[in-house]
């Protein structure tokens, strides 16, 4: 996008030639690393930092995250070729020492010391201006790999042209005004992590660990490192269920909770993840340890945003999970969150909605009965005069796993801050179910025109569960306010508050409408046919009846007809008398 000109140059603004003064990166959506987003990207940076070393940023980057960096390196540096940008980000640090932003052509940089830290979290796309030749990746790569000092580390991201969001989006290559080149033109642009190690290793770094970045290239909350990915090692279910959440905003054709589950299957996570990231260092660096996954919770904001590290234990063959950084227990309102309880083994079985849409998908009411039975059954009978603990009535099916014999929290720091009535808790968990199978457009063996209240009580029936609905509107207050306190969408105002229809959902409620329609349309077909049929009926009648009122008029014109009536005429005026008497 293009913006004014701003000709007052801040003073830790350096131009370097090549600068773009009427252009801006900044764009609603951000960068790789989204404002208010990307926590589970800063614990990697944080392992990383050098501390009181130097850090370099390339390109654009959130603001909010660039503050971050400066609060945890001795001196940063930013290389940004916009020159609104650079003096808006100059300002915003005028006051820190040691922070520079050099506005230009990357290869325009002045001989500077070389950085313990390079972030290139935007990738290499956004680097140079518009009046010089066109650079490729592995040029561009070269002129930042010279930029690491030896022992330093380079923080490389790079958006695959062929991940599982270009598969669901509608416009997965939509191009604005900044996007100057068709997205995979560059012949040089490595299309996997190996291929990206292999770069690097071209250009003297030794590469380290790549991580799969998981759900959106715009929004990472997942890094899985690809050792654990081609090592063999199944990740546990919950962990793709979070690989597969849905982006709040675009225009997706399908939930990608299939076609992600299917690339984990088939071991293709790492081919097909939207994001790679990568670091490399020089001769004598770290490259951040082991592999551990980083995951970012997804069902709130700040402040109760937490960042998991999940690793596998082959001696005990399990995942492990610790959350990150270790903190007290907060509150506020009717939530309460303990970070301390998310450490420890992950939980066996498989994610309780996963299994209940498995169920529906193929018209196994039995199962879904049984599953549902089991569930609510288990809780009830963990609840204490008729009130279920503050923990289990914060669940629903998207925090539990089944194993066949019981249930298992998959998040376990949730709770309310008091008990709550049985017939609640269990109506809001059996709702909240309802709600997301119609909201996502997912196949279930019901009428089409069961609405989430009608739904639900069919459930509960199933679950040998009354039904009431003041039950389901306390249930749906309280949904409400958690929802208000976790600072995400209320799902108690309705489907539209979720994450955005997809095309497939629209294709079938279009086929749901084409079958009402048929239905409608039989129904009047059959009218019209009764209705013939008594027109034809009625028509016959009325010819009768002409028929019969001739044959009366006939008969009255007889002598006999008036002979009888002359006759009767006295009877006739006595009994007129008798009954006005």
């Amino acid at each position: 996008m293009t913006t004014r000109q701003d000709h007052d140059t801040p003073p830790n603004v350096r131009l370097i030639g090549g600068e773009m003064l009427l252009w801006s990166d900044e764009r609603p959506e951000g960068g790789a690393v989204r404002a208010r987003r990307g926590h589970a990207v800063r614990e990697l940076i944080r392992r990383l930092a050098p501390g009181d070393g130097s850090v370099l940023l390339i390109g654009p980057h959130p603001a909010d995250f660039v503050s971050w960096v400066a609060g945890r390196a001795g001196t940063v540096a930013a290389v940004l070729r916009s020159h609104p940008d650079a003096c808006r980000l100059g300002r915003a640090h005028a006051g820190r020492p040691g922070f520079t932003v050099y506005c230009g052509r990357l290869d325009k940089l002045p001989d500077l010391p070389p950085f313990d830290m390079v972030c290139a979290l935007d990738g290499l796309g956004r680097v140079h201006p518009a009046d010089v030749p066109v650079q490729t990746w592995r040029d561009t790569l070269a002129d930042v790999a010279r930029l690491v000092a030896p022992g330093g580390t380079l923080v490389l991201a790079g958006r695959n042209d062929l991940g599982i969001d270009a598969f669901i989006e509608a416009a997965p290559y939509a191009r604005g005004d900044g996007d100057w080149l068709p997205p995979g033109s560059d012949p040089t642009a490595p299309v996997s992590l190996a291929a990206t190690a292999g770069e690097l290793a071209a250009h003297g770094l030794t590469p380290g660990a790549g991580y799969a970045a998981f759900p959106t290239a715009a929004d990472p909350r997942v890094l899985l490192p690809a050792e654990l990915l081609t090592g063999g090692v199944a990740p546990p279910e919950a962990l793709v269920t979070a690989c597969a959440r849905p982006a709040r905003d675009g225009r997706p054709v399908a939930d990608p909770a299939r076609l992600v589950a299917k690339a984990f299957r088939y071991g293709l996570a790492d081919r097909l993840a939207p994001l790679w990231i990568t670091l490399a260092h020089r001769a004598g660096g770290t490259s951040g340890g082991g592999p551990v996954a980083l995951v970012e919770d997804t069902v709130c904001e700040e402040p109760w945003l937490r960042v998991c590290e999940l690793t596998y234990d082959a001696d005990l063959g399990g995942w492990w999970r610790r959350g990150l950084p270790a903190a007290a227990a907060i509150g506020l309102d009717r939530l309460r969150r303990d970070p301390a309880a998310l450490d420890g083994p992950l939980p066996p079985g498989r994610p309780l909605t996963e299994l209940l849409r498995a169920a529906c998908a193929a018209d196994d009411v039995k199962q879904v009965r049984r599953t549902l039975r089991a569930v609510t059954g288990e809780l009830a009978g963990r609840a204490e005069h008729g009130m279920l603990p503050g923990d289990l009535a914060f669940v629903t099916t998207d925090d539990l796993t089944w194993d066949g014999d019981r249930v298992h929290r998959i998040d376990p720091s949730w709770s309310l801050a008091g008990p709550v009535p049985i017939p609640v808790a269990l109506t809001r968990l059996v709702w909240r179910f309802a709600d997301s199978l119609l909201s996502g457009g997912h196949h279930h063996p019901w009428p089409w025109d069961l609405d989430a209240e009608r739904l639900t009580g069919t459930l509960l029936a199933l679950c040998a569960l009354p039904y009431d609905a003041d039950d389901l509107a306390e249930a749906r207050a309280l949904d409400a306010d958690i929802a208000r306190t976790l600072g995400t969408p209320d799902q108690a105002a309705g489907p539209l508050s979720g994450p955005p229809e997809t095309y497939r959902e629209v294709l079938a409620v279009r086929e749901r409408m084409r079958e009402t329609l048929t239905a409608a349309q039989a129904r009047i077909d059959r009218l019209e046919v009764k209705l013939t049929v008594r027109e034809r009926e009625l028509r016959r009648m009325r010819r009768k009846l002409r028929r019969t009122r001739k044959k009366v008029a006939a008969l009255r014109r007889t002598f006999a007809h008036r002979a009888v009536r002359g006759v009767t005429w006295p009877l006739r005026t006595g009994a007129r008398l008798v009954r006005r008497g």
